[in-house]
């Protein structure tokens, strides 16, 4: 009891009262997990003991009076879903030691705001510190796995993506506005704004502050979940052939957006992918889009009338007020607009049904629309060429710069090969010609009756020969004649 008191009295600002009880809090998993010791009997502040090293799977999970956690410095793992659901829960301290914190293991703990992450991490669980208010910058060295659905409350937060960490789950920067990622990382690379895989196929973040035109390089073949969410200031977008989905949520919040160059080869727009893009007055989508999810351009106020392929579902994509026209999507080019305007005017397009995702219109209604967009699309055809022209302009231009970073970055890779490989080799070779100056100053030292000494010195010298040119032969790309090992009889 005595032991427990000390402890007690050395923990700082527990507010524990004059308890010192232990309680032993087993969960369903006790047969498999370490029973967790607590310091108290107080429901409303938990304080574990030294030695202990895992949080069970729901060890607390749905405490309603816990309000203060306290960690001990040899704790390494809190298990999946340990706190979920502590919506008093206000205050946990980390023992400093903690290497994994699972998925949802802080999750719906709703006045748990504020925490201080210990640089001990290495994985930190899907939706783990999904709603805590975290300033500054984290960086966080030693993280290596990073799950979806974190860092979704901070307004301000900027994040260092350091050495180690080599995954990344989507829609985990919801609320990161700037990032930084080490020159140590192999995985990871920022270009420009926007936070890539090493190999630049997959888009994971664009940095909330950027402006203006976004080029998106391209390499990529697949943008994240969230990836431009809330970038307010950007005004225009370019998407390179190569990317079959908008994903959700990928551009909803850009409220100055309003050009979007969509791929060619576009499939699916998920859903709320364009929402609250208040300023986007007008869309083209390819005609190989087959699904517009629901929501995809909600709330884009200024959207009066899209045309989309007569094969596409659209159910709840767009808002009522907007006249959805469709198309034969092979007539859904910016160089057929003309062929398409003629087709429409001609009845081709037929109105579908109410058992179609498209919205039914009177007769009236929609030969007014087609009669109108007939005629916009003859007086605005030269612009719409003047826009594929710049589409095709801009993409030249990514793809030069594209191949140019490309063989910057093989030139600089292969510089630092050269200059790795000779730095390996001339340590060999230092070693191998003290070995052999040894062996030499051996053969001074033996007077020629040793015959037997004699002769094993020299096969060590004839064998270091040998290591000679093996090693020059393996590194003669990356040294210079001069710096070739010669071995002397």
């Amino acid at each position: 009891m005595m032991e427990n008191e000390n402890y007690l009295q050395q923990s700082e600002g527990m507010h524990l009262g004059e308890t010192s009880d232990i309680s032993l809090s087993a969960s369903a998993d006790n047969d498999t997990h370490q029973a967790v010791v607590e310091m108290n009997n107080d429901p409303e502040v938990v304080v574990i003991a030294e030695g202990t090293t895992e949080i069970a799977p729901n060890e607390y999970k749905e405490r309603v009076n816990l309000k203060e956690v306290r960690l001990p410095k040899s704790l390494e793992k809190i298990g999946k879903r340990a706190f979920y659901g502590c919506q008093n829960l206000t205050v946990v301290v980390f023992g400093g030691n903690e290497k994994v914190i699972e998925d949802e293991a802080f999750a719906n703990c709703r006045a748990l705001r504020k925490i201080e992450l210990p640089d001990s991490l290495e994985e930190i669980g899907y939706g783990a510190i999904e709603n805590f208010e975290l300033g500054g910058t984290i960086a966080l060295t030693n993280l290596k796995k990073l799950g979806a659905r974190n860092f979704n409350i901070s307004s301000s937060l900027k994040f260092e993506v350091g050495p180690n960490l080599e995954d990344i789950g989507m829609s985990s920067f919801n609320c990161v506005t700037k990032i930084n990622v080490s020159s140590d990382n192999k995985k990871f690379k920022l270009r420009d704004g926007l936070l890539l895989d090493r190999l630049g196929t997959r888009l994971l973040f664009c940095e909330r502050d950027m402006t203006d035109m976004v080029l998106v390089p391209a390499t990529v073949t697949k943008i994240d979940d969230y990836a431009f969410y809330n970038c307010r200031k950007i005004k225009g977008v370019t998407i390179p052939d190569a990317v079959t989905e908008i994903p959700g949520y990928a551009f909803s919040g850009c409220e100055a957006l309003t050009e979007v160059y969509l791929p060619g080869k576009l499939e699916k727009i998920a859903r709320f992918a364009f929402y609250r893009c208040k300023a986007l007055t007008e869309i083209n989508i390819p005609g190989t889009v087959k699904k517009i999810e629901s929501y995809a351009f909600g709330s884009c106020q200024g959207l009066k009338e899209v045309k989309v392929s007569d094969v596409c579902e659209t159910r709840g994509a767009f808002e009522s007020t907007v006249v959805v026209v469709p198309v034969p999507a092979d007539q859904l080019t910016f160089s057929s607009h003309s062929s398409a305007a003629t087709s429409m005017s001609s009845g081709s397009a037929a109105v579908r049904s109410s058992s179609t995702p498209f919205r039914t219109e009177s007769a009236a209604a929609y030969k007014a629309s087609v009669s109108s967009y007939s005629s916009a699309l003859g007086s605005n055809n030269n612009l719409a060429n003047q826009k594929r022209d710049e589409i095709n302009d801009r993409r030249m231009e990514q793809k030069r710069q594209e191949q140019m970073r490309v063989k910057e970055e093989r030139q600089n890779a292969q510089e630092e090969l050269n200059a790795r490989m000779r730095e390996e080799f001339m340590e060999k070779k230092d070693a191998l010609m003290q070995k052999v100056a040894f062996i030499k100053d051996e053969l001074r030292r033996t007077s020629g009756v040793n015959v037997l000494k004699k002769n094993k010195l020299n096969n060590q010298l004839y064998e270091c020969t040998i290591q000679a040119i093996d090693l020059n032969g393996k590194y003669g790309t990356y040294i210079d004649e001069s710096e070739k090992i010669e071995i002397d009889d």
